[in-house]
C-alpha cells in the first residue's frame, strides 16, 4: 500500500446519482495509478476495477455518493475480502500513509510494532494471501536480478542506466512499488 491523493471529483453533478460514473471512476483510477488502493496490483489488464466504498454503502447509506468515501480497488480486495467490512482501524491510503503502519520483509507485509491499523488491514483484506504473495515474490525475483546486475556491473554508463531502471521500478505508478522500494532500501543498507 502506498499513500494516495484523491483528485477533486471531476463531475460532482454525476456523482449525485451515479457513484460509478465512468469519468469519475477514471479519476479514482488515475489517483491510484491504475492499481488497487489496497494490494497495489495493476488492475486494467485483468479487470475493470471496482469503485470501492471505504465505508460500505450497506452500513453507511449516507456515504454512498460521498467522493471522499470512494476509491479504486481490485475485485478480490473489494468483493472477496473487504466486502461490507468496516473498521475505523482499516488503513485508508487517502487519509494516512500506510507505511507508517506496515512494512515489508521480502514480499510479506507486517504491522509495525503489531499496531492495530496495520494488523487489522493485513488480516481483513488478506494482504498476505497466497496468490498475492506469489505475484509479489515473482516481481521481487525479477527486481533482484536487476539489482544484482547493478551491483556487479563495472561499466559506469551501464551502471547508471541500471540505477535509472531501478528508480523507475520503484516509482508509485508501478505495480508493487512499496514492496520493491522496501526491497531496494534493504539492499542499500
Amino acid at each position: 500500500m502506498i499513500k494516495l491523493t484523491r483528485k477533486p471529483c471531476p463531475y460532482p453533478e454525476k456523482l449525485k446519482s451515479d457513484y460509478k460514473n465512468k469519468d469519475n471512476k477514471k479519476a479514482l483510477k488515475d489517483s491510484s495509478n491504475g492499481k488497487c488502493m489496497y494490494c497495489e496490483s495493476s488492475i486494467a489488464h485483468i479487470d475493470y476495477g471496482d469503485v470501492e466504498h471505504i465505508k460500505p454503502k450497506s452500513k453507511f447509506p449516507s456515504e454512498t455518493y460521498n467522493w471522499d468515501n470512494l476509491g479504486y480497488a481490485c475485485a478480490k480486495c473489494n468483493r472477496d475480502y473487504k466486502n461490507d467490512s468496516y473498521d475505523p482501524d482499516l488503513i485508508n491510503p487517502y487519509d494516512v500513509d500506510p507505511l507508517n503502519y506496515i512494512y515489508f520483509i521480502g514480499g510479506i507485509l507486517h504491522a509495525i510494532g503489531g499496531n492495530d491499523k496495520g494488523r487489522i488491514t493485513i488480516t481483513v483484506i488478506q494482504l498476505n494471501r497466497a496468490d498475492l504473495l506469489q505475484k509479489r515474490m515473482t516481481t521481487l525475483i525479477s527486481f533482484q536480478e536487476l539489482i544484482t546486475r547493478f551491483e556487479t556491473v563495472e561499466n559506469l554508463a551501464e551502471k547508471d542506466a541500471l540505477k535509472r531502471l531501478i528508480e523507475e521500478n520503484i516509482k508509485e505508478n508501478n505495480e508493487f512499488s512499496a514492496c520493491k522500494k522496501a526491497f531496494w532500501e534493504t539492499t542499500l543498507q
